[in-house]
């Protein structure tokens, strides 16, 4: 029994190390071989790193742009707020206004300045500035009735003009304009000079043509413009303009108008009447 014993055991023993054996050559001699991870060369790894440093600074950058730009943003509606509120407070203080005229009525810090196309209320407050006619500075009570000034400042609803600075100067004389009516003696194209003599009077005109005179004169029983040229010796016409005194009465003209037909002795009598000089 013992004998039997021992020779499984020793047959036991002989299949472990035929497996084991076997096992160990089947690790040594296989034709597959463990995967190991490939070898990257130097020059492949510098290019990896150097494409990863570059997205990290392009994300670095489009950081700070988009930083930058939000503060842009910010202000930019900054100064739009800001431009709404100057809007807001010029609509509260009024539309900016100037007046010119004539100080026909004073009352209790305002006054009430006329001119020919409008009448105005004007009110003086604390931080409104007047000024004289000799750049002196000025107080309310030195105004008065038939002044000339300048007022500007801001237009309420209540047609009021709240006041920021008053100018006082001095009345503008109205434009001072003459009419000269006779013959014309002569003619000088270059300078545009006519020489119009008044019988009746003994008047000499000159008058001077400019291109902002305009030349009437009537032609097929209607009044046309006509240049300078139209006109001859002989004419008689009607000039309206602006005297220059001297010894010959000089006119800037700003109209002519031609009469038709010639003075009496320069051309045949007519049947049609004709003003006389």
């Amino acid at each position: 029994m013992k004998t039997q014993n021992s020779k499984l055991k020793t047959q036991n023993l002989l299949r472990i190390f035929t497996f084991l054996f076997s096992f160990l050559f089947l690790i040594f001699n296989s034709p597959f071989v463990l995967a190991v991870p490939p070898q990257i060369s130097t020059p492949i790894q510098e290019r990896v790193r150097l494409q990863q440093n570059t997205a990290l600074q392009e994300r670095e950058n489009w950081a700070t742009s988009e930083g930058e730009l939000k503060e842009k943003i910010q202000q930019i509606r900054e100064a739009v707020k800001e431009k709404v509120r100057e809007k807001i407070q010029e609509v509260k203080k009024g539309v900016p206004r100037a007046y010119v005229g004539e100080i026909v009525q004073i009352g209790e810090n305002e006054f009430t300045l006329e001119n020919p196309k409008q009448s105005i209320r004007v009110a003086v407050g604390e931080e409104t500035k007047i000024i004289g006619k000799a750049k002196q500075n000025l107080e309310f009570k030195d105004l008065k009735v038939g002044d000339f000034c300048i007022a500007m400042g801001y237009l309420g609803e209540s047609e009021t003009l709240e006041a920021k600075r008053i100018v006082v100067i001095s009345k503008p004389k109205p434009p001072f304009r003459v009419v000269a009516f006779g013959r014309v003696t002569d003619i000088s194209s270059e300078e545009k000079l006519l020489t119009v003599k008044n019988e009746k009077k003994g008047i000499t005109y000159t008058i001077a043509v400019t291109d902002k005179t305009i030349i009437t004169k009537k032609t097929d029983n209607k009044v046309q413009k006509v240049q300078f040229s139209a006109i001859e010796i002989g004419n008689r016409l009607v000039a309206v303009g602006t005297p220059t005194e001297n010894e010959n009465k000089l006119i800037t003209a700003k109209i002519i108008h031609v009469i038709p037909g010639k003075a009496l002795g320069q051309e045949k009598p007519s049947s049609s009447p004709t003003p006389e000089e």
